[in-house]
């Protein structure tokens, strides 16, 4: 069952906006959060907001809200999952200091305190902040103004005019080099089968190159037109211009960026075999193989996995994903 929920952003003359420090009770996570809760049967958006305020903040007199944004989103805490949709309400208050009035055993076990945040500083922290990409939106917020309507905040789109960031692009090069075993092998069969005037040895040599030139050919094709990408929302598999897959970095905890096999593999397929490193992710829905899957074909040669692995790195500290590299596996 999806709750509806209000959230407030509550700034003040400077800008600051004010969140929520709290800890999940069974991970002991830590993360920040804006005031705001569920709205009750029959009730508005902005007398849901009044009490939240008064009960979290103590905040009496709460301005009306002019709505920003939506979301419908799925989180855990305290080991349970919960599906809402959330309207986001801007409200513009004097800076006060947060006291609650009114909190369930519940939230004051788990409400560690309160503090002010500016939006460069919600950018730049390295503490898991909600939604992740928190510091983006309330900078266009800030510099752009409060919308014509509302918009959902998990679209790309509607983001700042952040550029795509390219995480990574292959390499023809690698998928080249990776046609040269079987093409190698299928030399010196021409070579032994001529050698001992054997036609069959010479026929399967011939067809051995053929495979590898064919195979490096292919997957040629696919890295020229293949890149991992960041919108700022999602990551995305890019494929001949067109978001093939895609997933939410609010949705991921893990990312796993690791080399498929160093050696130089001759069957044909990407699940079989070949110099392909591959991102594994762990996601709280479900998993999205068509990553996974983009990763496997993903061919780089060493100088590339390498600028992948800190671009990834980077990103993920971005979004507060824990990241496991390949810099250690070299």
């Amino acid at each position: 069952m999806v709750r509806l929920a209000v959230k407030l952003l509550l700034l003040d003359a400077d800008d600051r906006l004010l969140l929520i420090h709290a800890k999940d009770p069974k991970s002991q996570a830590e993360c920040w959060y804006p005031v705001g809760g569920g709205v009750e049967s029959g009730e508005s958006l902005q007398a849901a907001a009044e009490r939240e305020a008064h009960e979290e903040t103590g905040l009496v007199d709460l301005p009306v809200g002019t709505p920003v944004w939506r979301r419908d989103h799925r989180y855990e805490f305290d080991g349970q999952a919960f599906d809402v949709h959330e309207e986001w309400l801007l409200h513009r208050v004097e800076h006060f200091s947060p006291a609650p009035a009114d909190l369930s055993a519940y939230e004051a076990r788990t409400m560690l305190g309160f503090h002010w945040w500016r939006a460069n500083e919600l950018t730049d922290t390295t503490e898991t902040v909600f939604p992740p990409q928190l510091g983006d939106l309330l900078t266009a917020l800030i510099e752009k103004g409060v919308p014509p309507e509302p918009f959902d905040i998990s679209d790309a789109a509607a983001m700042s005019d952040r550029p795509n960031v390219v995480l990574a692009s292959a390499s023809a090069r690698g998928a080249w080099r990776g046609g040269v075993l079987p093409s190698f092998a299928g030399l010196v069969f021409v070579v032994l089968g001529i050698s001992v005037d054997f036609l069959g040895a010479v026929v399967a040599g011939a067809a051995l190159v053929l495979v590898g030139l064919l195979r490096a050919a292919f997957w040629a094709k696919v890295c020229a037109s293949s890149q991992l990408v960041d919108d700022g929302v999602h990551l995305v598999w890019m494929y001949r211009g067109e978001r093939r897959a895609e997933v939410a970095w609010s949705d991921l905890r893990h990312l796993v960026f690791q080399r498929y096999a160093r050696q130089l593999i001759w069957a044909i397929g990407p699940r079989d075999g070949g110099p392909f490193p591959y991102v594994l992710i762990d996601s709280r829905a479900d998993h999205p193989a068509g990553l996974r899957r983009f990763a496997e074909m993903l061919i780089v040669d060493r100088a590339q996995l390498q600028a992948a692995d800190e671009a990834l790195a980077n990103v993920c500290r971005h979004h507060r994903v824990t990241y496991h590299g390949i810099a250690s596996r070299w």
